[in-house]
């Protein structure tokens, strides 16, 4: 990593997918298009002229997902990029979550995390597939072991995701002693399981084989409720794989 704590990704990792609408995911990359990012994603997580920026925010890569070029975004996310697991603990999600278990990792790792997407019906299909493309042209050109983060849902009370959640204690948790568990975690509340109110995102991410930890946290400063997610990116479905790699090659560079 470098002097800043930031780990390169490739020179040229813009990108615009082919089909689609006329899609465009860029990276943020000048000091002004990383703060157009903050205030973005601001406008999604916090109240009404309340900012959003953290310290992380200088050591990650920052991208947007619009309808074309110079249009308001309507998506976007962050993404941190470590050497190796160990490197991980000095993340955000280590402050919720306990990533000793990452340490064992040796390959580079990365975290993404401030996803949002405001787009209606099948054009929200559309943004999913391009960020998707997106962040496998990253995960293949670093030789990312693992993509990790805090897999949201809205409301800081996990009572009322309760069924979702159990749904993913009983489907979907991680390998005994590879799972995060929480510094904190939420109150395990009965109900019956089901796969209703799942994150866009983290349902995405579950079809191709990612695991979740134990545990839920509320958080009050986001006002969500969160799950630890990973996907390990060796252990995607080969069908999967095949299909993610087809769709990343629909998105070209487009410098910015």
């Amino acid at each position: 990593m470098g002097a800043e704590g930031r780990a390169p990704f490739p020179s040229a990792d813009a990108m615009m997918l082919a089909a689609g609408g006329g899609l465009c995911l860029t990276e943020s990359r000048s000091p002004d298009a990383v703060s157009e990012a903050i205030r973005a994603r601001a406008a999604r997580f916090r109240p009404p002229g309340r900012e959003d920026g953290d310290p992380f925010d200088p050591l990650c890569r920052h991208f947007l997902l619009r309808p074309e070029a110079g249009v308001a975004p309507v998506g976007g996310f962050r993404l941190q990029l470590f050497p190796d697991g160990p490197s991980a603990a000095s993340g955000y999600s280590a402050g919720r979550y306990d990533l000793a278990p990452l340490a064992k990792i040796t390959r580079p790792v990365a975290e993404l995390g401030r996803f949002w997407l405001d787009m209606p019906g099948g054009g929200a299909a559309d943004g999913m597939r391009l960020v998707l493309a997106g962040l496998t042209r990253l995960v293949r050109a670093n030789r990312i072991a693992l993509l990790f983060g805090c897999a949201s849902f809205p409301g800081a009370e996990a009572a009322s995701h309760a069924a979702a959640l159990n749904w993913l204690r009983t489907r979907h948790t991680g390998p005994e002693g590879f799972a995060p568990r929480a510094w904190r975690p939420a109150r395990a509340t009965a109900a019956v399981p089901s796969a209703a109110g799942l994150p866009p995102l983290l349902r995405l991410h579950l079809g191709a084989g990612a695991w979740v930890g134990p545990d839920a946290v509320e958080d009050a400063d986001l006002g969500t409720t969160h799950v630890f997610m990973a996907l390990e990116t060796a252990r995607v479905p080969l069908a999967r794989a095949r299909a993610l790699k087809a769709l990343a090659r629909l998105a070209a560079y487009k410098p910015t």
